[in-house]
């Protein structure tokens, strides 16, 4: 088991980034964890290093950004971001610089949230511009980037979402009658596709799109 990675982590204060960086804390596979943000994520420890940026910062990136794996887990909604163009920012704008600077560096892998129905051929603006960004991540690392795509994410928010907590329990009734291609849209726990990432980030393999329900099998 190779030691002393370096994991460069952004979004590690949202549902999966703050699964993921516990999981990154504990993994003995890393020495050393970067948490990029605008503010402080709350974690602490030897390993923690946190560079409190605005993440358009691009010099301060290109002189922080070295280690071996990128964890993007950077995203927003419409109604919190209030505009479309404040939207892209977050979820286009910012990986794309992240993925530019990486692509200039050492680092091996750069493993992304995206979303369920990612698409550039939608009129759904939310999975459009999701698919845009994979698209542009792509172009820009080539077969050094990786997306998952969860479904309905399960687990417990710092921020509150009017509505959420009646969708995590229907979401909850009508999985199991998910079959077949409608597996994916299962709901899905937070933590799981955290520790996804981790094992997709240290594993060899031809594969760069996860489906939901692909993203359990992974840990199979």
């Amino acid at each position: 088991m190779q030691k002393g990675k370096t994991a460069l982590i952004f979004g590690a204060t949202g549902l999966v980034g703050k699964e993921l960086t516990g999981i990154l804390i504990n993994d003995e596979r890393y020495d050393s964890i970067k948490i990029f943000g605008r503010h402080s994520s709350g974690f602490a420890g030897e390993k923690v290093k946190e560079i409190i940026t605005e993440l358009n910062n691009k010099s301060l990136l290109e002189a922080e950004m070295t280690g071996d794996h990128v964890f993007c887990c950077l995203g927003t909604t419409i109604k919190k971001a209030k505009t479309k163009e404040a939207f892209r920012k977050v979820d286009l704008g910012f990986p794309k610089l992240i993925a530019e600077v990486a692509s200039a560096t050492d680092i091996s892998k750069m493993i992304v949230i995206s979303s369920i129905g990612a698409s550039t051929h939608t009129s759904n603006f939310y999975l459009k511009t999701k698919g845009e960004m994979e698209e542009t991540l792509t172009g820009i690392l080539k077969n050094r980037v990786y997306f998952l795509r969860p479904s309905f994410l399960l687990g417990n928010r710092s921020e509150s979402r009017p509505g959420e907590q009646a969708g995590k329990f229907l979401m909850k009734l009508v999985g199991p009658l998910f079959r077949g291609k409608m597996k994916k849209y299962r709901a899905i726990e937070a933590h799981t596709v955290a520790e996804a990432m981790v094992h997709i980030a240290n594993e060899v393999g031809d594969k760069h799109v996860f489906e939901s329900d692909e993203i359990i099998d992974v840990l199979s």
